[in-house]
Formats: structure tokens, sequence, C-alpha cells
């Protein structure tokens, strides 16, 4: 989402063309907050809680209890990276 990419303060401005990811995400600093049991600034900057973030293989995590209860598609499975970006459909 622009908002979230406009407002990231790692300097994340541009997005991939194909996948609409930030072209830095989890960079440097996103890594930081995470290992200090925070969420990645995206995750905290979204206004309307759009992004999650987490643990999938702890179902009592957010993120697990979010694909579990809704209708998810992994981004591009087709390039044979076993992604663990999932987007609700």
């Amino acid at each position: 989402c622009n908002y979230c990419i406009a407002s990231c303060p790692y300097d994340a401005r541009w997005s991939h063309p194909d996948s609409g990811l930030p072209m830095k995400c989890i960079g440097e600093g996103c890594m930081k907050l995470i290992e200090n049991g925070e969420q990645p600034a995206c995750v905290k900057a979204c206004p309307a809680g759009a992004r999650a973030f987490g643990d999938i293989n702890d179902p009592n995590s957010l993120i697990a209890q979010r694909i579990r209860q809704s209708k998810t598609e992994t981004l591009m499975p087709q390039k044979g990276t076993r992604p663990n970006f999932f987007v609700v459909v």
C-alpha cells in the first residue's frame, strides 16, 4: 500500500513492479525491530491493520489466525521459492 511505503522510516519508497512490495522490505532497520520483539515498520504504520507479521507455525499468533480464517494465496509460488508472504483474496 502506498501509505505503508511512504511512512517507512527506512526509506522503502519504491514498490516492485510485479509484486507491489516495497523494494527494501524487511531491511536492516526492520530486522532490528523484529529482534527487539517489535513489528516491522510497515505493519505498525498501516492505519487499516491490513498487514500482519509473525510466526505462522504458532497457532496462537495473529498471522496464523488470519491465514486460518481467510482465503489466502501465497505470493508468486511459481518462482519455486516456497514463499511465506500470504495475500488475502
